[in-house]
């Protein structure tokens, strides 16, 4: 006879609740009981499983599936959530609220913000999600230059925006305000989407990225520069670029690896991989891949990580971020490594070195930098600057601050990482901890806490956010 399955006691008392925190989980086997303890706020997410390993969670409880739709009741109310196996930092297991709402502000040209408007919209407007995406969950939302992806819980990608190099995935280079599901079929010819259940999206500058639970990755638009990683490039032509999901090649470093993360720059992208190492490939001419070249790649090459040359050697990278021209690695102690462009400071390591090709550490220095005694715990990259979010909720930068993207209350470039400014009368993060962090082209977004947003540098011209249920998924 079969042992019994195991109950996993999940209450929920605060939105801060975790049940279950663990480096590794196996559901599979196990059932959950759900309970909700207290009144949640519209577009709460729930963390039932914390995985703070970087693996995925092994298969799904027997009475959960990945998706499902979870009603839980409380004071006489009753409320919705989805369950999603790749949610928190994409290995965990959260309940989503199921009607997420999706708005946008800044610049709405070739329709980027999903809304029926052009110039610049500058307060947040709802998205128009009146067609196909309607009814369903969105759980994650990546933007490109011109162009948006959206990912929901029946593990389907949509796309919307400019299309000129085939970015949509719809087999056209005409683009749209409308979302439409990008092909995993032309002409009854499959695409390397076809059957497959998607678990994380990202965006370069034209091109879109696809990470499917089967371990495989989907890429297609731009590939002047190899950025599809099949193979391929255009050298400097557009003569390469393909409008719908091909699949990037995997029998190379990354054979025998499993990806968990993907991030794109502008002409580049990042994948990390469960053993913490981080693969790159595309334009490699500022460094920005990190393999101690200069050199375009169309296929993944591994970042360095030798002793004497990298300052990942014997380093766990936990969390990617793609800017312009650099790559940023955020390490399991709490430590942050760049690589790439630094024309401007944003590589953080007291230098304006026109780049590096290998990473190095930002600086930590007790007196110069602003991550001294910090551990940092979030990462993000805009065009020439880079963010950290710290454990203890506070936010710092380094980088280019032409358009005070720094918020130090200064238009001062910095090649060391300065704390963002909270000052009481000044700051409008005066009192707040911060909880996440996105960067833009010129500007960064933080939400607090308290369910409040933040936002400074270019605003809103050319930065453009998108707000999902409170959660930023820029």
């Amino acid at each position: 006879m079969a042992s019994p399955a195991a109950v996993v006691t999940a209450t929920f008392s605060s939105s801060s609740s975790i049940p279950v925190s663990s480096a590794g989980y196996t559901a599979s086997g196990n059932t959950v009981d759900l309970t909700l303890a207290y009144t949640p706020t519209p577009g709460t997410s729930l963390t039932v499983i914390d995985n703070t390993g970087l693996g995925f969670i092994q298969g799904a409880f027997d009475n959960l599936a990945n998706g499902a739709t979870v009603t839980l009741n409380h004071g006489g109310s009753t409320y919705t959530f989805v369950a999603w196996y790749y949610g928190g930092t994409g290995n965990d297991l959260v309940l989503l609220w199921k009607d997420t709402g999706l708005a946008g502000w800044g610049r709405a040209s070739n329709g980027r913000l999903a809304i029926d408007q052009a110039g610049n919209i500058p307060v947040p407007t709802d998205a128009d999600l009146s067609g196909v995406l309607a009814g369903k969950t969105l759980v994650q939302v990546s933007r490109g230059l011109s162009h948006t992806l959206a990912l929901t819980s029946e593990g389907t990608v949509y796309a919307w925006g400019g299309s000129t190099n085939g970015q949509l995935g719809i087999n056209s280079t005409n683009g749209g305000f409308a979302p439409v599901a990008v092909f995993t079929e032309v002409n009854s010819i499959p695409t390397a989407l076809n059957g497959k259940f998607v678990i994380a999206i990202a965006t370069a500058r034209h091109t879109s990225y696809a990470l499917c639970s089967d371990g495989t990755i989907a890429s297609w638009g731009e590939n002047q520069r190899g950025q599809l990683g099949n193979g391929t490039s255009g050298n400097g032509t557009n003569n390469a670029d393909v409008r719908v999901p091909v699949a990037v090649t995997l029998s190379g470093v990354l054979s025998g690896k499993t990806v968990v993360a993907l991030a794109g720059g502008t002409n580049h992208v990042l994948a990390l991989c469960s053993d913490g190492t981080v693969a790159a490939w595309g334009t490699g001419g500022a460094g920005q891949l990190g393999d101690n070249s200069t050199s375009n790649r169309s296929t993944p090459v591994l970042v360095n990580t030798t002793s004497g040359t990298s300052a990942l050697f014997g380093k766990t990278v936990i969390a990617i971020a793609g800017g312009a021209n650099h790559s940023l690695a955020l390490c399991s102690d709490g430590t942050v490594v760049a690589w790439g462009s630094d024309s401007n400071g944003q590589l953080g390591n007291d230098t304006t070195l026109s780049s590096s090709n290998a990473p190095a550490a930002v600086n930590t220095t007790s007196g110069t930098s602003a991550l001294f005694g910090k551990t940092a715990t979030a990462i993000a990259a805009g065009n020439q600057h880079s963010i950290a979010l710290c454990a203890d909720g506070s936010v710092v930068t380094w980088g280019h601050n032409h358009r005070s993207q720094l918020g130090d209350n200064s238009t001062t470039d910095s090649s060391v990482p300065v704390a963002v400014n909270t000052a009481s009368g000044v700051s409008a993060l005066f009192g707040k901890s911060v909880k996440a962090i996105t960067a833009g082209l010129d500007g960064n977004l933080v939400l607090s806490t308290d369910g409040t947003l933040a936002g400074w540098g270019l605003f809103p011209g050319e930065e453009k956010s998108l707000k999902l249920s409170r959660i930023i998924l820029c």
